[in-house]
């Protein structure tokens, strides 16, 4: 009856479990961290989970152990290493091997487990009749009670974890659609919840056969060992012992490798999936299953399978906890809007710890291990695993309504409603379904989730304007208990410390507690009250250690935290000076004039884009090619004469013709300058070069048309000028041709920047009239034209005659171009002609 109603519990929790696992593709950790207990808290249940593994990878190498005994005669501890080793290298490729290996052994793992049963009952009818009437060791009857009925269904209830085993292979499970409905829904059920239907035909198998090896007359502790009920049942087949028991040692190796297998893989990434939370990297998969099956081996050599019941039962009280707040969230919480319609598991979008789940299951364990170990009566200690289902169950609801399902969702998740299906991570460089994306505002890239667990100094930056944790808002109320006279920090020391202490304690508690119950079945009250008083002093010893360990940890902890945060500053300076530095480097590479950077020998390391554009070679043609391959063969000694220059004085500036990839030449006016390091040793040369090829051109055009204009004016009478007059009335002559020299005998190069040495031989009685005109000529901007007399130092009084066109520059300034001639000699005629006209 226990094993029944432990079967049925078992089977309706894992159904919805089992669903969710098969529609989303996804394993158990990722469930729970969806399903109400957060990203971190989930890491509970992986510990959960983990035990489950490594706790029964124990029970059934032990078993294969005690066969190898019986056989072999191989001592038990050797069975044991054996039994562990030899499933390491099954494992190591993963569940492709694993899913070929239950393939091959299945049929005749099958048949030999059947034909027993077979034998008994053909050879032995009365068997089911006799089993059935078997009084109780303890009890002495055959009776039902309702006492011991807790007691089995506690124990029967420590495989309820293996839904977790289960859900590895149902995530594999193809899409539902209406074609497969059926078919899907019957694989989901048969492979979920449906593998407690042969559980339950096992155990119950298994006590036919342990009742029949005591009817036998071996021991009870000979009829609890798999070996002996097989090899009893296997001599209803064979009547040469010899054969029987070879047939049931050979069943019980491929039994427990089939079973191990599967638990050393999930125990394997139960510990990854902790770990890489924990400590946020990720060693690989065999790293832990080695990990987990050191574990087990340590428990075997403990003689774990000595305390089988009571390890079962204590360990139901918590797995059932686990799994019944999960089924809660999955079938109360989600379908009446306490929780999120999503299972959603991506540390980028969780909570840290959700009160729901982790409440719900925390809240329940300890009060059902209470329970378990006597604190609140006989039955409450029978019942103890139910307790722990119903509190979990009631709980889970009633906490998800209390905090509105706030501690579901950190923030938005941006990709959700996006079209993509698929994005790429740019961390890891590999493609994702959306599903397992998210974006990071950190790195300000979309990243996996895998990537997003094994950051460590992101600090969940991205839910920092969403999270505020349960541990703030606990440290913010101590603070206010003592009103506000300590600070946040302190608070929050108190608070880690309070509860990390009682967690360990309560850990504490619970070994010393197995340990005392085993060891008093048997000591008489005057012993027990010694051991009692021992076992109290030995732990307020480990307490008072303990704590101080605690204490010391949680102090190194702040100071990691300390400096991470200090680094991370660094961090933030460094990435903006990157960003900066990314910035130039693009400014640089996108710049139309040529930079580039040599080692000292000459060898380019860098090579950008108005390089491409001067020289004609693109960036992969140029990296690590000599710098001499762009110069002139006749200019190469120049080079390596800059070259001295520059390792003396630092710096080289130049006009040079250069060749390109197309053996044209081109000018360049380069500069050079040496980089240095921290010690000011050179380490390389960095050269900037401007195309000024076509200003060489204009240049020599506008020579050639100089040339052109001096002979020009040089053939033509009088002077050629341009008289510029600045708005605070300073003027100058720009341009005067040589004719200058003859109309005012001063030098062109004397009134280049000052026009004075013209005025000062300009004619006192004319010099007003002068300055008349062209005061007119600037406000109306009309040519300016006149005659004028000049007093030279050399030649006297001349008369000269000017005429200009002015035009207005852009600063203000008017710009007179014309022509001034010497008319003194008409001047003279004109005056003859006069003087004959009077007389």
């Amino acid at each position: 009856m226990a094993i029944l109603t432990a079967s049925i519990i078992i089977f309706l929790t894992a159904i919805p479990i089992s669903y969710h696992a098969a529609k989303y593709n996804i394993d158990i950790d990722l469930i729970t961290r969806g399903a109400g207990f957060g990203y971190v808290g989930s890491t509970i249940t992986s510990l959960i989970y983990a035990s489950f593994s490594f706790i029964f990878f124990a029970l059934e190498a032990a078993i294969m152990a005690q066969a190898l005994e019986l056989y072999f005669g191989l001592p038990l501890a050797w069975g044991y290493l054996l039994s562990s080793l030899i499933i390491i290298p099954l494992v190591f490729y993963g569940i492709t091997l694993i899913n070929k290996l239950h393939l091959w052994t299945q049929p005749i793992w099958l048949l030999m487990m059947i034909a027993p049963f077979v034998a008994v009952l053909l050879k032995e009818p009365q068997a089911v009749e006799t089993f059935l009437n078997f009084n109780g060791t303890i009890s002495g009857s055959s009776e039902f009670n309702i006492y011991y009925f807790g007691f089995a269904v506690g124990v029967s209830l420590a495989l309820i974890a293996q839904i977790g085993e289960q859900v590895d292979y149902l995530r594999f499970m193809p899409s539902l659609t209406k074609e497969n409905r059926f078919k899907w829904w019957t694989s989901m059920l048969i492979a979920g919840p449906g593998w407690i239907i042969l559980g339950f035909l096992k155990q119950m198998g298994g006590i036919l056969l342990a009742g029949l090896v005591l009817l036998a007359g071996f021991s009870l502790h000979e009829a609890k060992t798999p070996i002996q009920m097989y090899y009893t049942g296997y001599q209803y087949i064979f009547d040469n012992p010899q054969i029987a028991l070879a047939a049931a040692t050979f069943f019980v190796v491929v039994s427990q490798i089939k079973i191990n297998v599967t638990n050393a893989y999930a125990g394997s990434l139960a510990w990854s999936n902790f770990f890489s939370r924990v400590t946020h990297s990720h060693p690989g998969r065999v790293v832990w299953m080695v990990f987990n099956i050191g574990i087990a081996l340590l428990l075997m050599e403990l003689g774990l399978f000595d305390a089988l019941e009571s390890v079962l039962g204590l360990y139901s009280n918590v797995a059932i906890a686990w799994i019944s707040a999960i089924t809660a969230d999955l079938i109360i919480n989600k379908p009446l809007g306490l929780s999120p319609k999503i299972i959603e598991f991506k540390r980028a979008y969780l909570y840290n710890f959700n009160p729901v789940g982790v409440g719900s299951m925390g809240i329940a364990s300890v009060v059902s291990i209470l329970s378990f170990m006597g604190m609140f009566g006989d039955m409450a200690q029978s019942y103890s695993s139910i307790i722990a289902m119903f509190m979990a169950f009631s709980l889970s609801p009633l906490i998800a309504y209390m905090t509105k399902g706030k501690y579901y969702i950190a923030r938005p998740n941006t990709l959700q409603d996006t079209e993509e299906t698929n994005y790429h991570c740019e961390i890891c460089d590999n493609d994702y379904e959306k599903e397992d994306m998210s974006y990071c505002p950190l790195h300000e890239v979309e990243i996996c989730s895998l990537c997003c667990s094994l950051d460590s100094l992101c600090h969940d930056v991205c839910k920092k304007s969403s999270q505020k944790s349960l541990r703030e808002q606990t440290g913010n109320l101590i603070g206010k208990l003592f009103f506000g006279k300590i600070s946040t920090m302190a608070s929050l020391r108190i608070f880690d410390f309070t509860i990390i202490l009682s967690l360990l304690l309560f850990t504490i508690v619970i070994a010393i507690w197995m340990v005392y119950s085993s060891q008093i079945k048997h000591l008489s009250p005057d012993v027990i009250i010694y051991f009692k008083e021992s076992f109290t002093t030995i732990f307020f010893i480990i307490a008072l250690i303990v704590s101080t360990l605690v204490w010391w940890v949680l102090l190194l902890q702040e100071n990691r935290l300390l400096a991470e945060d200090e680094l991370e500053e660094q961090n933030e300076i460094l990435k903006k000076q990157k960003d900066v530095l990314s910035q130039q480097t693009q400014m640089i590479k996108q710049t139309h004039d040529s930079m580039i950077s040599t080692d000292l020998e000459g060898n380019i390391l860098t090579w950008n884009h108005g390089s491409e554009l001067l020289f004609g070679y693109k960036e992969e043609e140029a990296i690590g090619k000599h710098i001499s391959m762009v110069y002139r063969k006749e200019d190469l000694e120049d080079f390596s004469s800059s070259i001295e220059t520059l390792m003396q004085t630092g710096a080289y500036s130049s006009e040079l013709q250069f060749i390109t990839k197309s053996k044209k030449t081109v000018w360049a006016s380069l500069s050079i300058s040496l980089l240095r390091d921290e010690t000011g040793t050179p380490i390389q040369m960095v050269g900037y070069a401007q195309d000024i090829t076509k200003r060489h051109e204009l240049g020599k055009e506008l020579k050639s048309s100089h040339e052109m204009l001096s002979k020009l004016s040089q053939n033509v009478p009088g002077a050629i000028y341009q008289y510029r007059l600045f708005p605070d009335g300073h003027a100058s002559f720009p341009y005067a041709s040589n004719g200058i020299r003859e109309v005012y005998e001063v030098e062109p190069k004397d009134i280049v920047n000052d026009a004075q040495p013209v005025f000062d031989i300009l004619h006192p009685d004319d010099l007003e009239m002068i300055a008349t005109s062209i005061r007119h000529s600037a406000n109306t901007m009309n040519d300016w034209s006149i005659q004028y007399r000049v007093n030279l130092p050399i030649k006297g009084v001349r008369w000269l005659e000017g005429f200009s066109k002015p035009e207005k520059l852009e600063d203000g300034s008017i710009l007179w171009n014309g022509y001034i001639n010497d008319i003194t000699d008409r001047k003279n005629a004109e005056n003859e002609l006069s003087k004959q006209k009077i007389f």
